[in-house]
């Protein structure tokens, strides 16, 4: 039995929702209806699933800036892996046959089915995902109920797959983007020092460097040596001929001593 609200003016409704007092009874009848198309209602006309579930077909542009996201899919974790969503990304780029995910479309499409995907589709792409997602039924199938041509169809499929990974690609990044590290702001100030004494200030430093370092290298005692000149080299000079010359009186008393032992 299909439970619908009574559109009467009789009946006051204090609820936000749509239905009423009828929705939560409403939303589990849809859930548990969209869970059994895939077994008891399998081969049940997809415009009787599509008029039972009424799917909502248009979506406001999420925005996290200005509208909620509460009661859609927040995190990418919920829906698919890493691996998953790199196949989706591969089979939308035109880079792998849809046979590749084929493992993916009951889910996403029970999540659109339950409006935790708000992506718009128009309703030829919702109802090739009833078929697909939600009957278990391939392309051929598909082709005999809705009269398409098999190119039609996987068009139509792939345009749904693209706002699917659109969605869910942009829920990514900002997961990980909240995961990285915030960089703290900082505020830059005018100095208060002009540009001349900064420059002469740092002149100084580099004189004062300059002459640590040669203070490190140079001797003092070289230095006192070299300021010097050529003193200490003339003493040291007339130091050795005054050696010589007594070199050579001795060597001159020494044989004039000879001389006088011999006679």
């Amino acid at each position: 039995m299909v439970l619908k609200p009574l559109n009467n003016d009789d009946i006051e409704d204090k609820g936000s929702d749509e239905f009423g007092f009828l929705g939560p009874f409403y939303q589990d009848f849809r859930l548990r209806f969209s869970r059994l198309l895939s077994q008891t209602f399998r081969s049940m006309e997809y415009k009787l699933a599509m008029s039972i579930l009424e799917p909502k077909m248009k979506f406001m542009e999420p925005d996290s800036g200005t509208s909620t996201l509460d009661g859609f899919v927040t995190s990418i974790k919920e829906v698919l892996s890493p691996y998953d969503l790199k196949r989706l990304d591969a089979y939308t780029s035109n880079l792998a046959d849809y046979h590749m995910i084929l493992d993916l479309v009951p889910k996403l499409t029970h999540l659109y089915f339950c409006e935790k995907l708000p992506v718009s589709l128009s309703a030829a792409q919702a109802s090739i995902l009833l078929c697909i997602g939600l009957q278990n039924q391939d392309v051929s199938y598909i082709e005999r109920e809705m009269g398409l041509e098999r190119q039609q169809i996987l068009s139509q499929f792939i345009k749904a797959m693209k706002k699917f990974h659109k969605y869910l690609d942009r829920i990514a990044s900002k997961e990980i983007e909240s995961s990285l590290p915030r960089l703290s702001e900082i505020a830059i100030e005018p100095t208060k020092v002009s540009m001349e004494q900064d420059l002469e200030k740092a002149a100084r430093q580099a004189e004062a460097d300059m002459k640590s370092d040669l203070k490190g290298v140079i001797d003092p005692e070289l230095l006192e040596q070299y300021a010097n000149g050529g003193k200490k080299s003339s003493k040291s000079k007339t130091d050795n001929d005054s050696g010589r010359k007594r070199g050579k009186g001795y060597q001159g008393s020494r044989s004039n001593k000879k001389k006088k032992f011999q006679h």
